[in-house]
């Protein structure tokens, strides 16, 4: 997908809307690649992200370790020292000359974490969106990743020690009117 500046823009303000009116407060999207990006050379690379005002946002190291924005999914009361949901919105883009645009990817990213705590949000899933020639890859788009597994702590326990698992199978036996 080509589109010039504007429509960029224009889609940025549809989506930043959208995120807007579901989470209850301002959100909005831009660029974070140095320079005038709408002037950008040919070939040159145009990243995106999601921005909101400081009490909903911070930043977070996602599995390969970018740096990512992120906005809190907590609503109002914000957290200040609570753990809480988090997510980034990131898109790429390639200038092709003539204040004109090639997609390349969009992701949304998932964390759950500390405010103020960059390294202390736990990435859980991102689902991605690529242009298919710029991907190389033989994936469906969008596709979803799912990159964490749940701490000991959150499983269900046991509540007391089920040996060699005999015992908790005879008690799920019995409850199910098995002997």
């Amino acid at each position: 997908m080509i589109l010039t500046a504007s429509k960029v823009t224009g889609l940025h303000g549809r989506i930043s809307r959208a995120v807007t009116k579901h989470l209850g407060y301002p959100v909005t999207i831009k660029e974070v690649t140095p320079g005038n990006w709408r002037q950008f050379s040919p070939g040159r690379r145009v990243d995106f992200q999601a921005f909101a005002d400081l009490r909903q946002s911070d930043r977070a190291a996602d599995v390969h370790g970018n740096s990512r924005h992120v906005i809190t999914l907590s609503g109002p009361p914000f957290p200040v020292l609570d753990s809480g949901p988090w997510a980034s919105w990131y898109e790429e883009w390639r200038a092709e000359g003539g204040r004109r645009f090639s997609f390349l990817t969009a992701t949304w990213t998932f964390f759950y974490g500390l405010p103020g705590q960059q390294r202390m949000k736990r990435q859980l899933f991102r689902g991605e969106w690529r242009k298919f020639a710029a991907s190389g890859d033989q994936f469906a788009h969008p596709h979803w990743h799912f990159d964490f597994q749940l701490p000991r702590a959150l499983l269900p326990q046991p509540t007391q020690d089920p040996g060699d698992g005999g015992e908790v199978f005879h008690h799920l036996c019995k409850g199910l009117g098995q002997q």
